[in-house]
């Protein structure tokens, strides 16, 4: 499975017979590919999608769509507004907390399942301080991405390597990752943008 930042909050999941697009920027129509869209608030369209163009999935539920898995648990904002998912292409466990800006419960951590990769937007400053080092105690990741943007992408990245006690490599263009080889302990990696 390959994993590129397309800038934003936006990645793109590509596996041998799929694709998924995790928090992509515009509505349905802008992606007219096949594939999967995933939405952690309100999606521009409903759930579902016309034959040839993507499949929307826009709230929690489980979903299956040309052999991807997709577990959407409803948390990590007061007014549960946010849609967690974790997406499973090629056996690899993928989880975009979307705007969450909460610490989740455990009965929404048991939900999520298994977690092999966590994307972590850091624009949020919630996830780029103290509570970092919550999400990744509590959802056990082997891989973390964090997701730098905005005003001081430099120094929110810093800021988060900090507060966990990492240094990661040298940034990626993409991460490609197989399920049965994951590190032992979690590492952080660095991508960069991709236009």
């Amino acid at each position: 499975m390959e994993l590129r930042w397309m800038g934003g909050r936006t990645v793109r999941l590509s596996g041998q017979d799929a694709k998924a697009l995790l928090e992509p920027q515009g509505t349905a129509a802008s992606h007219p590919a096949g594939g999967l869209l995933t939405y952690s608030l309100a999606a521009p369209s409903t759930t579902g999608g016309p034959p040839g163009g993507p499949f929307v999935i826009a709230g929690p539920g489980e979903y299956e769509v040309d052999g991807v898995f997709v577990v959407g648990v409803a948390g990590g904002c007061a007014d549960g507004s946010n849609t967690l998912y974790n997406v499973n292409i090629d056996g690899v466990n993928v989880v975009h907390p979307g705007t969450a800006s909460q610490k989740l419960n455990q009965a929404q951590v048991e939900e999520l399942g298994a977690v092999d990769v966590l994307v972590l937007p850091l624009g949020n400053a919630t996830h780029g301080g103290p509570r970092a080092t919550d999400w990744i105690a509590l959802l056990q990741p082997s891989i973390v991405i964090p997701l730098s943007s905005g005003d001081d992408p430099n120094g929110q990245l810093q800021r988060f390597l900090d507060a966990i006690g990492a240094t990661p490599g040298e940034a990626r263009d993409m991460l490609q990752v197989q399920g049965h080889n994951l590190p032992e302990d979690t590492q952080v990696v660095v991508l960069r943008p991709s236009a």
